[in-house]
């Protein structure tokens, strides 16, 4: 049983994720290339509501986040785990690419943006939010993070205070820039 997915920007390739691993399939052929990832027994992967996916631009990548396992990001050319990047002290909740490809990043369950080149993994900012779903802004300059919302259906809902929901972070000055 799957419980989540993603798709490649190409839309090739869908990564499903099961109770223990992450297969991947040729969706063009609709036929399972590998399991590409195995997750131990005590990993806390199995928290399969905290699980996401998300390739880089060229599909050459997957970002997997599931439980307590810090972010893992799969070379999917090489079939290996190519890095393994530490930093949130909680779950993590989602993972986005920025629209050039070039950041990623993670949210976990306080609110804590990482922000990452995509290269080496290395965490350039740390956004503390408060939020719980989050999307690049179509030039990747700004994140759009949604606070106390299930999913993006509520993206631009408001609080019990008639507040909008929504914070503007700008990527460069690391600030909040709207609300």
């Amino acid at each position: 049983t799957a419980y989540t997915h993603a798709f490649s920007a190409d839309g090739r390739w869908l990564a499903l994720g099961h109770p223990n691993h992450v297969s991947l399939w040729d969706f063009e052929t609709k036929k399972k290339v590998k399991n590409c990832v195995r997750f131990p027994k005590d990993s806390g992967a199995r928290e399969l509501s905290h699980r996401s996916f998300a390739f880089n631009k060229s599909a050459t990548q997957l970002y997997i986040i599931g439980g307590r396992t810090p972010l893992t990001v799969w070379d999917l050319e090489q079939d290996k785990r190519s890095l393994h990047l530490d930093g949130h002290k909680v779950a993590l909740e989602k993972v986005r690419f920025s629209p050039d490809g070039q950041s990623a990043a993670s949210l976990d369950r306080s609110g804590s943006l990482r922000l990452r080149t995509t290269s080496t993994g290395f965490c350039f900012a740390t956004l503390e939010t408060n939020g719980s779903n989050f999307v690049w802004s179509r030039d990747g300059k700004q994140l759009i993070v949604a606070r106390n919302t299930r999913g993006l259906r509520n993206l631009f809902s408001k609080d019990k205070n008639n507040q909008p929901s929504l914070d503007f972070w700008d990527v460069e000055s690391e600030k909040k820039v709207a609300s």
